[in-house]
C-alpha cells in the first residue's frame, strides 16, 4: 500500500511539475493576419499589378507541454508563402516566438530571375513593422508590415509595389 501511494505521489508531482510553452501572441500574428488561399493585389505607380496568393501556410501555435526543468527552446511560429503566377515572385514570411520574449520576423522575395532578397531586420514603430535587408544585401528598401494588414507594399525588379486598397 505505501508502495501504490508513493508512486500515485512521485506521478502527481511529475505530472503538476509539466511547464508550458505559451501560445504564438495575437499581438505578433496580427502582422501576417493571412489565411491559406487569401488573394493579395499589389500595385506600382504606373498602375502595373501583381496579383499573389497565398499557397502555403505552417503554424505551430498551440501550447505545448514540456518536462519540468528541461532546457529545451519553448517557442512557436507562423510561415506563409505567397505567390504571383503573372511574375511568377515568390515572398515567403516567417515569425517565430520564443522562450515567451524573443520575437524575429524574417522575409524573403524571390522575384521571377530566382534572385533573392532577404529582409532580415525588423525594427517595430508603433503598428508598423520596418523590415531591412540583410547588411550584404545590395538593396536598401524597406518593406512594411502593418498590425491588422499585413504586407503593404514590396519591390519587384527594383520598383517598389503597393497593397491596392479595395
Amino acid at each position: 500500500m505505501k508502495k501504490l501511494f508513493l508512486v500515485i505521489t512521485c506521478t502527481a508531482l511529475f505530472y503538476a511539475c509539466t511547464e508550458y510553452c505559451e501560445q504564438f501572441p495575437k499581438e505578433y500574428k496580427d502582422y501576417t493576419p493571412y489565411e491559406k488561399d487569401d488573394v493579395l493585389c499589389f500595385e506600382n505607380t504606373t498602375g502595373e499589378y501583381f496579383t499573389f496568393e497565398v499557397t502555403k501556410m505552417d503554424a505551430d501555435e498551440g501550447q505545448k507541454k514540456i518536462p519540468w526543468g528541461c532546457k529545451c527552446v519553448c517557442g512557436s511560429y507562423l510561415s506563409y508563402e505567397i505567390h504571383s503566377q503573372k511574375n511568377n515572385s515568390t515572398i515567403k514570411i516567417s515569425s517565430d516566438y520564443r522562450n515567451n520574449n524573443y520575437w524575429d520576423v524574417f522575409c524573403q522575395i524571390i522575384d521571377s530571375t530566382n534572385r533573392k532578397v532577404a529582409y532580415v531586420e525588423f525594427e517595430k514603430k508603433s503598428d508598423t513593422l520596418l523590415l531591412y535587408p540583410s547588411k550584404d544585401s545590395k538593396r536598401k528598401e524597406t518593406i512594411k508590415l502593418v498590425k491588422g494588414v499585413g504586407l503593404v507594399n514590396l519591390f519587384i525588379a527594383d520598383e517598389e509595389y503597393t497593397l491596392k486598397k479595395e
